[in-house]
């Protein structure tokens, strides 16, 4: 497995293999002990069963409970989803919480049941969730995935909204809910984070998930980046998923078309209102005809933002004028 393939899309594809020896009359067992992955602890590698680090076995059987069978079938492939069992991007709705297709929400149920976090991590998510929203029922909850997709823009993955475009959906959400007391950002990067915290002060819940700043010079994307903490990429993990537990859990929620997305909708049963941007994929025909003719972008330099547009191939910038407190 890849040394950069994220805990989320590792979920994704167990979840088409758990759903299938389910109905195939298996027993599945989850296996992240023999298969490369980045998530060891520090001096564990090939020792646990990551999997377990996170979750519950589907069945309660672990790999040392199958260990001398003779009746085991191994999957070696298993980071490749199945694509009969498998929910894409394209599966997700844009401006309501379910989805209309009746095939597509069975899916989803029954991934939602096999997503079983252990004591450990209920704990863990429970504590994050209480401590960062507490007893507040009116909470936004908002995606925006930074530099490894909206920098990078790499190839035929989902094009992601600009944080400016982020901004403008959650002032529409906020006139048309005024209920809604705080927003909960879920982001991994720092320069989006500060944008955020200026433009709402206050009403923007204050989130320890880890970021990090983009150099554009170095091009430190976050897969690249070394962290001196112990169990960097484990905690990472525990984060992030802690992260995406609390979106599940927002009353509103608006975000990007990712898969981070795509977990926390298979998670939530409590979303009112929902905004997820359709905008096509990038290195596609349109995407690029769009962006040539007009666009309005974030870049930064030196750290500091400044919006771009591009009006027929030519780039004007100006430094983001933030609110005045």
């Amino acid at each position: 497995m890849s040394n950069v393939t994220g805990i989320g899309a590792i979920l994704d594809a167990y979840l088409t293999y758990i759903l299938k020896g389910l109905d195939k009359g298996f027993i599945p067992v989850c296996d992240l002990k023999h298969f490369k992955n980045q998530y060891f602890k520090d001096g564990r590698i090939w020792r646990d069963n990551v999997w377990e680090y996170f979750f519950e076995q589907p069945c309660g059987m672990t790999l040392e409970d199958v260990e001398n069978s003779e009746l085991i079938v191994r999957i070696a492939d298993a980071q490749k989803p199945l694509s009969e069992y498998s929910l894409t991007c394209n599966h997700l709705p844009v401006n309501q919480p379910h989805s209309n297709d009746k095939r597509i929400e069975n899916l989803k149920n029954r991934r939602k049941e096999c997503i079983k976090f252990n004591s450990e991590m209920t704990e863990y998510v429970e504590n994050e969730y209480k401590k960062i929203i507490g007893n507040d029922e009116n909470i936004l909850g908002v995606l925006c995935r930074g530099t490894d997709y909206y920098i990078r823009k790499p190839a035929k993955e989902h094009v992601q909204p600009n944080p400016l475009e982020v901004i403008e959906k959650i002032k529409e959400f906020t006139k048309k809910h005024p209920e809604i007391t705080k927003i909960y950002l879920a982001t991994e990067d720092e320069n989006i984070y500060e944008i955020f915290k200026d433009e709402f002060g206050d009403k923007l819940i204050d989130n320890n998930q880890y970021r990090y700043t983009y150099d554009a010079e170095k091009k430190n994307f976050i897969a690249k980046i070394k962290v001196d903490r112990p169990d960097h990429n484990y905690q990472l993990a525990k984060e992030y998923l802690a992260s995406l537990y609390i979106l599940s859990k927002c009353k509103y929620f608006v975000g990007g078309r990712c898969g981070g997305t795509k977990i926390a909708w298979i998670m939530q049963d409590n979303w009112q209102d929902v905004y997820i941007w359709k905008l096509g994929k990038y290195g596609s025909k349109n995407y690029r005809l769009k962006h040539f003719f007009f666009s309005k972008d974030v870049e930064y330099k030196q750290n500091i933002p400044y919006v771009v547009y591009t009006i027929f191939g030519i780039k004007f910038a100006r430094k983001y004028k933030f609110r005045d407190n």
